[in-house]
């Protein structure tokens, strides 16, 4: 299963008053284990899309939910943190979705 998202996200305003877009992030699921198998993203910097391909691939997409903000609150302090939980739920609901074979 192959899930592409195009996703604006915004930062709350209470905090700046300013929108961070990324043009897309690709997960490659496994459909019998729920492996990641690829991740690609379009990250301007190299290393970023590399961290995140380390942090999602070989995991149990599905329960990535329970790690995920934690883990990039330890390790990652990129501005696009609060974006990246909020695309990782977004494929997560099209894939659960697309599982139940409900038309997106």
């Amino acid at each position: 299963i192959m899930i592409n998202l195009h996703l604006r996200a915004f930062v709350p305003r209470w905090r700046f008053l300013y929108a961070v877009s990324f043009d897309a992030y690709a997960f490659e699921i496994d459909e019998k284990t729920e492996q990641v198998l690829t991740f690609d993203c379009s990250h301007t910097l190299e290393l970023t899309q590399r961290f995140l391909q380390d942090l999602f691939v070989g995991q149990h997409f599905p329960s990535i939910d329970s790690w995920l903000e934690e883990t990039l609150a330890r390790r990652y302090g990129g501005t696009s943190r609060r974006a990246l939980v909020v695309s990782y739920r977004v494929a997560l609901n099209r894939y659960q979705a697309m599982k139940r074979g409900e038309d997106l």
